[in-house]
Order: structure tokens, then sequence, then C-alpha cells
């Protein structure tokens, strides 16, 4: 294995990828280390390039989506009941 893919929550900015692949090659001995958020990981992995809407409920909540190559994200930190009125607002401007 020449590498690994971190998809990790919390992983949305340079230096939050940064600090994290950091302590991901010190604690493993890989040296080509990509970290990404895990709701663009998971957006990949169902949609690929095109658009759709991806929502994520566990601990914390997501929506994340791309329509024409537009982005938009809703929360990223907080529960699902948070989100209800920001999903609906975002839903009625599809």
């Amino acid at each position: 294995m020449s590498g690994i893919c971190a998809g990790a929550a919390g992983a949305r900015h340079r230096q939050d990828k940064q600090r994290i692949k950091e302590h991901l090659s010190d604690m493993l001995s890989f040296s080509n280390i990509i970290v990404e958020s895990d709701s663009e990981i998971a957006y990949q992995s169902a949609f690929g390039d095109g658009d759709g809407l991806l929502l994520i409920c566990g601990t914390g909540s997501i929506l994340f989506g791309k329509r024409n190559g537009v982005e938009v994200r809703i929360g990223g930190w907080g529960n699902f009941s948070e989100m209800k009125a920001a999903v609906t607002r975002f839903l009625s401007e599809c």
C-alpha cells in the first residue's frame, strides 16, 4: 500500500486537514496521505462530479449538495433537529 485517504469529520479547512494529516503521519508509516471531509468523500462516492444532495445524520449532521457546479453546505456540527428549518429552506430553493 502506497498511501492512505482519510475522510474525517471536521476536515473542512486547509489547516484542519493539515493538522489531521500530521497526526496520521506521526502514527502511521505512510508518506502519501490525503485528508478530506467525510461529507466530500461520501458525496463523491454517491454522485461523482454530478449534481446531488447528501444528508448525513448521526452524532452530528450535515446537508451537502452540488447543483450546476455550485456547492451548498448546511450544518456540519450539531444534531439533526437543529437542521429542520435549514433543510426545508434549501429544498424549497432547488
